[in-house]
């Protein structure tokens, strides 16, 4: 998931870069932000040592992984409700992990991951002494077009192996910082063009 930071900062970067300060905005609103915390805090803490390898995260940890997907997708599809023209960002990000969800539902609450893929950014293979979020890919998987297929360049932070889920969710999460950089740089403007009239008034 940490590479999913890099489209925000990129979709940050590029708003500061090309959007005018006129430029119409729109507002960004996360909503049931507790939610959000708890899911993915949730996510944080189970394949996290010591819990990834208590007996009842191994047994139960896939579906409590699968309830928390469910629940960042529905903060998702809640903010769009409550968003104007930034609801698309939502919807697409909300869309990729609706896609995950399905995927990993569909093979027992794990993502399948090509062997291939993952050969390309790590040696390493995928660990089965503790909890893990991904299983190697084979022929018994299920929709494997959704599974994780899409190396990330080794070149970017923190590489890992991407679904079509995560880089909708990564579109999602990048055009929603356009517009939120976009926005924040529009309202600076702004105020310093309120600040300027005050001045030539004083």
């Amino acid at each position: 998931m940490l590479g999913l930071i890099l489209p925000a900062l990129l979709g940050a970067g590029l708003a500061l870069v090309v959007r005018r300060p006129d430029a119409g905005s729109a507002p960004l609103s996360l909503r049931w932000r507790p939610v959000a915390v708890l899911t993915l805090g949730t996510q944080l803490l189970l394949f996290t040592p010591p819990l990834d390898q208590q007996p009842w995260a191994l047994t139960w940890g896939p579906w409590v992984y699968v309830a928390s997907m469910i629940g960042v997708c529905a903060v998702l599809v809640r903010s769009a409700l409550a968003s104007g023209a930034a609801r698309q960002a939502w919807l697409l990000a909300a869309l990729g992990v609706g896609l995950n969800v399905v995927v990993v539902t569909a093979n027992g609450g794990y993502m399948p991951q090509s062997p291939v893929a993952r050969q390309t950014i790590t040696a390493s293979p995928i660990a089965t002494d503790r909890l893990s979020s991904v299983v190697p890919l084979t022929a018994d998987s299920r929709l494997p077009w959704l599974a994780d297929v899409i190396p990330q360049p080794s070149w970017t932070p923190v590489a890992n192996v991407f679904s079509i889920g995560d880089l909708l969710l990564a579109a999602g999460i990048g055009w929603g910082a356009f517009l939120w950089a976009g926005r924040r740089r529009r309202s600076g403007a702004g105020r310093a063009a309120t600040a300027a009239e005050a001045l030539s008034q004083a």
